[in-house]
């Protein structure tokens, strides 16, 4: 009896050690090594644009090597606030890697990363490592291109820190106007170049810059050339100085005219179509080029056309005359006259006349002419007056014939 009690004794403590020892692996939570399997996280390797050094908002790699027989390992990663936390999956024994976006930082800042293996017996390891990140670079944005088409010319550019980019441009020379930039997004703008004085064309530069509000920012230069505006013969154009601008803003008109078939001194009726919303802003009417003296019961400076004509004056309708007319199809027409007095005829070919048009509401808004109405409408006469010419082309088919108001 006594020797069955002493081995009765020797397998219960057997047992109990064999049980203690299957605990002790089953809590193996905390160290990097276990009779199961092992893990050990690599320092973090930067592959930001700042590598090797790591620095707060750019990317870093943390790598954890693993060896095990009880796949899949699931890897949680703790980054201790470095990092968005996240996990990973390895079928077998090898190496587990992630990226993450480190966190934006003013300061320099010591953090420790944590990577806890769990096997497919439920059995978890961890291991951990201290690493230390900079604080946050400001990596200036760059201009990646500069393309211009139909007088648009749009910039397009790039940010390693994905920061919010404004875009400026200035002309540098050259006779153009440029708008403030539009259809913006966050990594281009478009800006609207036109030549102020269409007509002759002209070489320009205009400089555009991106800044990324944190003092970081980038320039390029574009250079071009307008092509002058080809006026064909005998016809007839409306052309807008602007090709946009905002509610309730103007833009001014230029009507001109290429070599007419006939030689003239008048032009009579001449009327000019857009859509309702647009209306003939008073004092803008100006006879010849552009300038700034709108004629008010005067015509001076005498240029353009009239100055080749050599017109000394003119019989000009009081101001408060030009008036649109609605044409109850969506659009008004507003009727020119320009009656010099003295010079002689001739073949034309230059600016007529300039006026603006205030726009009411935002839209697309498109210049034309319209022929006939009760009586004839835009038609030139010789000094005699004894007959009405008109011109071969009043389409005004081209590029600067629309208006956006935004």
């Amino acid at each position: 009896m006594k020797q069955m009690g002493l081995i009765l004794a020797v397998l219960v403590l057997a047992l109990a050690t064999s049980c203690d020892s299957l605990v002790r692996d089953t809590l193996n939570v905390g160290h990097g090594r276990g009779h199961g399997a092992t893990i050990d996280i690599r320092s973090p390797v930067a592959t930001g644009p700042n590598a090797p050094s790591l620095f707060g908002n750019e990317t870093a790699e943390f790598s954890a090597d693993i060896i095990g027989v009880n796949g899949p390992f699931n890897i949680s990663w703790r980054f201790g606030g470095a990092a968005e936390d996240t996990t990973s999956v390895l079928f077998n024994s090898g190496t587990s890697t992630v990226e993450v976006l480190l966190i934006d930082l003013d300061e320099e800042t010591t953090f420790t990363a944590t990577a806890t293996l769990t096997d497919s017996a439920g059995i978890a390891y961890s291991d951990s490592v201290t690493f230390t990140v900079g604080p946050t670079q400001n990596i200036p944005p760059t201009i990646d291109s500069l393309t211009f088409s139909d007088g648009i010319l749009t910039a397009t550019a790039s940010d390693p820190d994905n920061d919010y980019l404004e875009f400026s441009a200035k002309v540098l020379s050259g006779v153009v106007r440029v708008s403030g930039p539009y259809n913006t997004t966050a990594t281009s703008a478009s800006f609207s170049l036109v030549s102020e004085d269409i007509l002759a064309g002209g070489n320009f530069s205009v400089q555009v810059t991106v800044q990324d509000g944190r003092g970081g920012e980038d320039s390029d230069t574009f250079n071009q050339e307008f092509k002058a505006f080809p006026l064909e013969p005998d016809t007839l154009y409306a052309i807008a100085t602007s090709d946009r601008t905002s509610a309730g803003g103007n833009v001014r008109v230029v009507v001109a005219t290429g070599d007419t078939a006939n030689p003239f001194q008048y032009v009579n009726g001449c009327g000019v179509v857009c859509e309702n919303g647009a209306s003939y802003a008073s004092t803008t009417f100006d006879v010849g080029n552009p300038d700034d003296t709108p004629d008010v019961g005067s015509a001076n400076p005498i240029d353009g056309v009239w100055g080749d004509m050599g017109a000394t004056s003119f019989l000009l309708a009081p101001d408060n005359f030009i008036t649109g007319k609605d044409l109850g199809n969506g659009s008004s027409r507003t009727d020119f006259n320009v009656t010099p007095l003295g010079g002689s005829d001739i073949t034309a070919n230059g600016i007529l006349f300039s006026f603006e048009y205030t726009f009411a509401s935002a839209g697309t808004y498109h210049l034309g002419f319209e022929a006939v109405n009760i009586v004839s409408r835009t038609y030139y006469t010789d000094a005699s007056q004894s007959e009405d010419f008109f011109w071969s082309d009043i389409s005004n088919d081209h590029q600067y014939n629309t208006i956006v108001v935004e």
